[in-house]
């Protein structure tokens, strides 16, 4: 079933589930074979908001964006 959220959303559902103990996720755009508008978006709107746990060993490991 898919889910619309905003990106701000996307970002404190991942950063919720990581204080959780998440150490990484599998993302799935089903719509990507056609329009990669959600990766797009996804790469631009919420990676940002992750990088920068390069202290904790996740795969961010960019500046967090301020």
């Amino acid at each position: 079933q898919a889910t619309v959220v905003t990106p701000e959303q996307v970002v404190e559902k991942l950063t919720g589930l990581e204080g959780l103990g998440m150490t990484y996720a599998i993302l799935n755009f089903p719509e990507s074979a056609y329009d990669t508008t959600g990766i797009a978006m996804f790469e631009r709107d919420v990676m940002p908001e992750l990088l920068d746990h390069e202290e904790h060993g996740h795969l961010w490991h960019l500046p967090r964006r301020r």
